[in-house]
């Protein structure tokens, strides 16, 4: 059980709520950050983006076995993209809008103390979208205290301060001194979670907006340090290969620094959402099973999924995250873009076959259980390999060819 903690008479930007943690936990209060005068660089904007025409990106985030790394995967972030839009948008902001509206604070949710941090992410978002998709995204500002230091990154401090944001295909509005930041900016474009760091220096999760997430809840998350995250959520090898470095990286992450990383999964669900066939009801999930909580087997609601031997059940889920320290609060910013498609639709580009064959019996045991590998890979692997040979045989690639450009 937690400490009772005295809380009467502080600051409630310094109180971390009790009941989030496990654990006996004190008052947790944010690290000092002084404020970067950070100006972010010029970026071209896209006049001629086309929300109805514009293909995703096609990322794939898979490598050439026989050699698995775990390692963090990251790589330099181009200024110029930090968030990248397609013909994908549209029909996912409604979804993102259902799901905020369905789940309410467990999917959009601020802890005391992430207030700021909050709302420099979502002016930040807004601002970048406004200047990068100027047919997409239109923002009004003012001067508050004779306009001094109230601008964002991409304005500057004396550009004014974000008020209202406005996605013009669709004609959602909203006033930032009225609404929620984090809703906002995570119905703007993406999921976004905000770790903040604390004094004990561990980062925490403080704020999110996590509406399609496939897997994970940010109720099971929200307020738990960087290393809980990732341990009860059986991250493989994490404590061994990963911990180090990845609390070292968010500890000196600059301002000036944002990376990129990806990742891949395959659903025999084609919820992007919440894939509720490999885990059960989302309300019912215990995160440290992938499944159903234990009360809630019994009940016969839920059944295992069973192994598919049709490919066109198959899904495959990949995720483009960003990670960028903000200037004012010094908070880190961390973005996921999820792109979703069916196998049998990557599976007809130069090389892929092949390239996922190999990633997938590349997969250590706990990967391939992590993955869900027991319920396509029987059939996938010799399916994939059927379709690398008649690359070969048609001409379309050389049997020397290796499509290894990660992530794409």
């Amino acid at each position: 059980m937690s400490k009772k903690v005295k809380t009467a008479g502080r600051d409630p930007w310094e109180v971390r709520y009790l009941w989030l943690a496990p654990y006996d936990v004190t008052i947790l209060t944010n690290a000092e950050w002084t404020p970067v005068d950070f100006v972010y660089p010029e970026f071209v904007a896209l006049t001629d983006f086309d929300v109805h025409t514009t293909k995703p990106i096609r990322y794939r985030p898979f490598r050439y076995g026989p050699n698995y790394s775990v390692t963090m995967g990251i790589r330099t972030m181009c200024w110029d993209s930090w968030i990248e839009l397609d013909n994908t948008y549209l029909e996912t902001l409604e979804l993102r809008k259902a799901r905020a509206r369905e789940r309410g604070d467990k999917a959009v949710r601020t802890l005391p103390g992430a207030e700021k941090a909050a709302l420099e992410v979502c002016t930040e978002l807004a601002s970048y979208l406004a200047k990068r998709y100027p047919q997409m995204f239109r923002v009004t500002r003012v001067h508050d205290q004779g306009g001094l230091g109230e601008g964002d990154s991409i304005v500057g401090k004396y550009g004014g301060r974000v008020k209202t944001v406005e996605i013009l295909p669709t004609g959602d509005k909203w006033d930032l001194d009225v609404d929620d930041p984090m809703l906002v900016a995570g119905l703007l474009a993406e999921d976004l979670a905000i770790m903040v760091e604390g004094s004990d220096g561990q980062y925490y999760l403080r704020a999110g907006a996590i509406c399609i997430p496939g897997f994970w809840r940010l109720e099971d998350k929200i307020g738990l340090p960087l290393k809980d995250i990732h341990l009860k959520g059986g991250v493989y090898q994490y404590k061994e290969k990963l911990q180090l470095s990845l609390d070292r990286f968010f500890r000196k992450l600059p301002v000036d620094k944002p990376v990129l990383r990806n990742n891949y999964f395959f659903q025999i669900d084609k919820d992007i959402a919440w894939a509720s066939i490999h885990h059960g009801e989302e309300d019912r999930f215990d995160q440290s099973t992938h499944m159903p909580r234990a009360e809630a087997l019994g009940d016969g609601k839920w059944q295992p999924p069973q192994a598919t031997t049709d490919m066109s059940q198959v899904y495959f889920r990949s995720e483009r995250q960003s990670l960028r320290r903000l200037p004012k609060t010094g908070c880190i910013c961390f973005t996921i873009r999820t792109y979703f498609h069916p196998v049998t639709e990557i599976i007809e580009e130069p090389g892929i076959p092949g390239r996922l064959a190999a990633a997938v019996r590349s997969w250590p045991d706990p990967i391939a259980q992590s993955k869900g590998k027991e319920l396509y890979a029987d059939t996938m692997l010799p399916w994939l390999d059927s379709l690398h040979q008649k690359q070969i045989e048609t001409g379309v690639i050389s049997a020397e060819d290796r499509f290894d450009k990660y992530p794409y």
